[in-house]
């Protein structure tokens, strides 16, 4: 047998903190060239002394290597949350990073935009709406920083129960940060509809985001869950086409979701690929793949769906 290699050359454990108090890192990102960045909340035993805190671990050298501590506010008594962070560029070596905080307090939202270089704010912009609650996961895919410096990502406004798409474009020099477009579904349960992953075409035309919809139905006292996928006009945001398919669960999980998009072309389709966790009852997870192509000339859709074998759903309806 030959010896195991290292991957990567990498100089593990890292950390961040001190035995003065609790350190906690939340998120993290890794780009194309296997960089990771991460962001957290650092605190001594005084709790004035709570700051945010931005790591980064480079693939290549550890000279590359830093930590920065911020202060967000004057008085952070409740920790500040750290809810995303993603790099710029996945599929190369990202110089630019988007974090998105939260104050638990009084509903602020901090979006960060951080240079990959030496750690320092290229621009950070704080939500006008106070007691408006905004609630964002940016998880891996569940947000879009582009190569033109625009922000596209999804917010839940917990107070009117407003499931929200905008697109900011951090390339705006001005103090005052407004969305260059937003809309916003309204539901009858909060935790029933809302939108997840964010995915673009190679050129940064399109935006493509999953969503999910649950229904009860009296059918076997089970749950209507329905997965789509929208193409959005990154200019305007207007929707172009919505696919997608629906399924009964005996169980309303709001984690079934399409969790990851990809997105490829040929001369006459566009091919998405996804996954979803599907939910049954306990710990027991199935796994759902599919692949969707869609014509350009007609915007029609084909579905091919790989689903685990089990009897607790039954797949109904593409679209």
């Amino acid at each position: 047998m030959g010896q195991l290699q290292n991957c990567y050359d990498w100089h593990f454990p890292k950390s961040f903190g001190n035995s003065s108090g609790n350190s906690s890192p939340t998120e993290f990102d890794i780009d194309g060239e296997q960089n990771i960045i991460i962001g957290g909340v650092s605190s001594s035993v005084v709790r004035s002394a709570i700051k945010i805190v931005f790591q980064y671990f480079s693939s290549s050298s550890q000279t590359e290597d830093w930590a920065r501590y911020f202060n967000f506010e004057q008085n952070p008594t409740i920790p500040p949350q750290v809810l995303g962070i993603k790099f710029q560029d996945r599929a190369q070596h990202s110089m630019k990073a988007l974090a998105l905080l939260s104050n638990q307090v009084n509903g602020y939202i901090f979006i960060v935009l951080l240079n990959i270089q030496d750690g320092s704010l290229y621009k950070v912009y704080r939500d006008s709406q106070q007691n408006e609650v905004l609630f964002n996961n940016l998880f891996s895919n569940s947000g879009l920083l582009n190569k033109r410096d625009q922000v596209f990502m999804h917010l839940t406004n917990i107070t009117q129960r407003l499931r929200i798409i905008t697109k900011l474009d951090f390339s705006n020099t001005q103090s005052i940060l407004s969305p260059v477009w937003a809309f916003d579904y309204q539901g009858s349960n909060l935790i029933q509809d809302q939108f997840f992953a964010f995915t673009q075409d190679p050129n940064e035309q399109f935006l493509y985001v999953s969503h999910s919809v649950i229904n009860v139905t009296t059918q076997f006292q089970s749950y209507l869950h329905i997965l789509g996928i929208i193409k959005l006009n990154q200019t305007n945001g207007k929707s172009i086409w919505n696919h997608g398919f629906s399924y009964l669960n005996t169980t309303r999980d709001p984690n079934q979701l399409i969790r990851e998009l990809k997105v490829y072309e040929d001369n006459q389709s566009e091919i998405i690929v996804g996954a979803v966790d599907i939910y049954q009852y306990s710990s027991n997870y199935k796994q759902l793949f599919f692949i969707l192509q869609v014509s350009k000339s007609t915007n029609q859709p084909i579905w091919k769906i790989l689903e685990s074998k089990n009897t607790f759903y039954k797949l109904l309806d593409i679209y």
